[in-house]
């Protein structure tokens, strides 16, 4: 869905028009829910989806995307290693200075890199 600025006085010269773009479903179209589980992760489902008590189901669109942390950058510098320190934000909104050199190996399942961390 689309919503566009209006001109409204003639005598006004004409502003840029804004596109404000909702979330919508890949799947089906509809709107998406932010949607929060028990144990605190965010996640963005389909409006559409809704679950039955009585059966144990859900029906409608099963559209889910889960929300993932956000890395910012800092001019601070690491006091373990020298390297610039960034705050990661978990999707709960818990946030984290740690070093940006430390990152996660998937295919041995370990942390690499400085391991400074500072919960803030």
């Amino acid at each position: 869905m689309f919503f566009m600025s209006k001109k409204t006085d003639p005598t006004q010269p004409e502003e840029s028009q804004e596109e404000v773009k909702q979330d919508v479903c890949p799947k089906c179209g509809s709107a998406l829910v932010e949607a929060t589980t028990k144990t605190g992760k965010k996640l963005k489902r389909c409006s559409t989806n809704v679950w039955d008590p009585e059966t144990r189901t859900s029906s409608g669109c099963d559209y889910v995307e889960w929300q993932k942390g956000v890395t910012e950058a800092t001019d601070e510098d690491c006091p373990k290693c020298g390297s610039k320190l960034v705050i990661y934000t978990a999707s709960s909104g818990k946030k984290l200075k740690k070093c940006s050199t430390n990152k996660w190996n998937a295919q041995t399942r370990t942390a690499e890199g400085c391991d400074y961390t500072q919960w803030l």
